[in-house]
């Protein structure tokens, strides 16, 4: 298989799935009810789907997957349940939740950087998902195609057939085309099920982790946790274009 790019010490391949189950999803999975902090309203129906959705990434050859794990334990041991539950097996593609996340620790290494350089040089098919605070991440990896979807609650108002339909067509004309999802946590479901349906293609769920980049605001309340001096804050806009400017139109 062709190697991508390392990664946080993984090597990415061509054919590569990752998507992140945090605290919001958790919450949906067993409370179904309130909402996340980007007012994904939690539903009995949307947190069923998301369990059956981590089941269904962690039954694909594990070589190509990989699962973000949250900060705390009770995530990770109600996921590590479902899994050894349904499965019999309690073997999960774990890596680090901020996998591919420009966050305190990035800018140490070049390893962000020449992972969405390589994205934008990929031969391949490109869409990016995303509601429409997030278009500037099509100019960011360079995208074919930009799917605009609601801000929030987009499972919960009953988008989901529309929005899986929509790529699917993409994906029967593209079969091997390399999509980009900043689409809440309806992206777990579209991801395992377009997953299972079109073994050729790669799913990367950058969640949040470019929102400071794309549209000059802060959308997580952890990066005021680390009160550090403004030049030490690497989570900042200023920082990130400095840090991604090579890969970036002078007028971005």
């Amino acid at each position: 298989m062709f190697k991508f790019v390392v990664l946080n010490g993984f090597t990415f391949i061509f054919l590569v799935i990752f998507t992140k189950f945090g605290d919001g999803e958790y919450l949906n999975m067993t409370t179904f009810n309130g909402k996340n902090c980007d007012n994904d309203e939690y539903t009995y129906e949307f947190g069923m789907r998301l369990r059956e959705a981590f089941i269904k990434l962690c039954s694909i050859n594990n070589n190509d997957v990989f699962l973000g794990r949250w900060h705390n334990n009770d995530t990770n041991n109600f996921l590590l349940s479902l899994i050894y539950d349904n499965l019999g097996v309690v073997s999960v593609p774990f890596v680090n939740y901020h996998f591919i996340y420009p966050d305190y620790e990035y800018h140490k290494n070049n390893n962000l950087f020449e992972f969405v350089k390589k994205i934008q040089e990929l031969n391949k098919f490109k869409l990016i998902i995303s509601n429409n605070n997030n278009k500037k991440l099509s100019i960011i990896f360079k995208s074919n195609y930009y799917l605009e979807i609601p801000p929030s609650s987009w499972f919960a108002m009953g988008h989901y057939p529309d929005i899986y339909n929509f790529i699917s067509n993409i994906l029967n004309n593209y079969p091997d085309a390399f999509i980009i999802l900043a689409a809440g946590m309806g992206s777990k479901i579209l991801i395992a099920n377009l997953a299972s349906n079109y073994p050729k293609a790669s799913f990367i769920d950058i969640g949040s982790g470019f929102d400071i980049l794309a549209t000059k605001k802060d959308t997580r309340d952890w990066h005021q946790e680390h009160k550090c001096k403004k030049e030490d804050n690497y989570t900042l806009y200023e920082h990130q274009i400095n840090y991604f400017k090579e890969l970036l139109l002078e007028d971005f």
